[in-house]
């Protein structure tokens, strides 16, 4: 997973990597943690926090590119000031894009401060409920590792971001990706002399007016979507079917506004298809890109388990600096 939208990206695997109480704990005070549980509520308040330090103060026309002198002339003219944000969460990257960070020790800061504060509030959800000291303390500690370590380490850093973002397929918390789900994968009549074999599916969006080849990819492909199981039976082949995916088409989306940050969407004119043994490495199916009007797509024979590998998507292509901002009157 590469852009923040594209899915929840702190799960309890991750927290139970950092503290092993985490699942007794969830089971005794029965608080959830997958599926919408603290875990997502710890994604979308980091979303919060980062567009807080992103807001620009600033008149109707953004003065970011102009000398100070022109800057202020503009905004004594423009009239009221407004609150924009510099960034979409779309835009930023929350993996190294690396297929090796398969570990909190190999998280980006983002991640990682994200997982430390999915820690404090399943603490502080304990504690609300039991009031134990042991709770409290484990609280406060995580609290104090954000705010001397993690929280720090991430904004000076910057928020990492792309200038021309491609959710992946079924992106979860973009508007209108549309479905991809075990439904859209199938097994149809075909040649293939494999025994029945248990496979996983993903598929990306590719921007062909940078993307080249699998390796000069011009930043111009997402993180593959959600992996999908399938058992292919002997003399069967798969077949995928996006139809009912809305692909990225270089607008934004109808419920994004000026407020939320001044963004160009990437625009997708075709999408590649992984298939890998179920839990290992996903490879490349298509020699080239598949057109974006083409909704299905069929294999002529067993899946190819060796060549490209999928990666984890789009890379940042900046830093944007984070910075509070106090207004004087």
């Amino acid at each position: 997973m590469s852009l923040f939208n594209d899915s929840d990206f702190v799960s309890s695997a991750d927290m139970l990597s950092l503290d092993p109480e985490i699942t007794v704990v969830s089971r005794a005070e029965g608080i959830p943690i997958d599926a919408n549980g603290i875990a997502a509520q710890a994604c979308g308040e980091t979303a919060d926090k980062i567009m807080n330090d992103t807001q620009a103060f600033t008149g109707f026309m953004p003065p970011f590119a102009l000398p100070y002198n022109q800057t202020a002339a503009v905004l004594n003219l423009v009239g009221p000031s407004v609150n924009r944000s510099r960034l979409s969460m779309t835009q930023v990257v929350v993996s190294n894009a690396n297929p090796s960070e398969t570990s909190i020790a190999k998280a980006s800061p983002l991640k990682r401060y994200t997982v430390y504060r999915a820690l404090e509030l399943f603490f502080r959800a304990a504690y609300n409920r039991k009031l134990t000291d042991r709770y409290e303390k484990k609280m406060t500690y995580y609290s104090e590792e954000i705010r001397k370590k993690y929280w720090p380490r991430f904004y000076n850093l910057g928020a990492p971001i792309v200038f021309r973002p491609l959710v992946c397929p079924g992106a979860l918390h973009e508007w209108n990706a549309g479905v991809w789900d075990a439904t859209r994968v199938s097994g149809v009549t075909g040649t293939n002399a494999n025994v029945d074999t248990d496979y996983h599916v993903a598929i990306t969006w590719v921007d062909n007016t940078k993307y080249v080849s699998p390796t000069l990819k011009g930043n111009a492909e997402s993180a593959p979507s959600a992996r999908q199981d399938i058992r292919i039976l002997q003399n069967n082949v798969l077949a995928i079917d996006i139809t009912p995916l809305n692909a990225p088409d270089g607008t934004n989306p109808l419920n994004v506004a000026l407020g939320q940050g001044l963004i160009t969407p990437g625009k997708a004119s075709g999408w590649n298809v992984y298939v890998g043994p179920q839990g290992g490495t996903l490879y490349l199916q298509n020699a080239t890109p598949i057109a974006i009007a083409t909704k299905t797509y069929t294999l002529t024979g067993a899946p190819v388990l060796s060549g490209y590998q999928a990666d984890t998507g789009q890379f940042p292509d900046a830093n944007l600096t984070l910075q509070h901002t106090v207004m004087r009157g």
